[in-house]
């Protein structure tokens, strides 16, 4: 079996939020890519700001993560959702799953991120961004 990817929280609900906007309105047909990314990132952001953080405990590889997360994504590639790239270094052959989550303490920052890539200003990954963003995520690689 392959999975992609999965998830929970804020990314999980906005992409559900949105294919079921787009199905609505039959926007992918009259908007352009680019409007589309751009409405999309205006989108998460604005759901940023109100969605609730969730206590979530993870155990991965024997070791266990735990916190309230405003999104957490286990996946095998590197861009989800509308073109974030949240996975450092994924290889769908190399027997891993990346694990990413974002506290909810660091929503302003994460806010922050989307506003800078919806003005095409964001680094292609967070740990490209300066300082004060860091750590704006945390990424974990495991195998269960």
């Amino acid at each position: 079996m392959f999975i992609e990817s999965i998830g929970i929280g804020l990314l999980a609900a906005f992409i559900n939020k949105m294919r079921a906007g787009e199905n609505k309105k039959n926007s992918r047909s009259r908007l352009t890519p680019e409007e589309r990314l751009t409405d999309a990132l205006k989108n998460l952001r604005w759901m940023a700001k109100h969605y609730p953080d969730i206590g979530c405990e993870l155990l991965l590889d024997d070791e266990v993560m735990a916190g309230r997360f405003l999104l957490l994504e286990i996946a095998n590639m590197t861009f989800v959702g509308p073109n974030l790239r949240l996975f450092p270094r994924p290889d769908p052959g190399d027997g891993w799953l990346d694990v990413v989550w974002i506290e909810g303490q660091q929503r302003d920052q994460w806010r922050t991120y989307l506003q800078l890539c919806r003005r095409g200003d964001c680094a292609c990954h967070f740990s490209a961004l300066p300082t004060d963003f860091d750590p704006l995520y945390r990424c974990f690689r495991a195998r269960r």
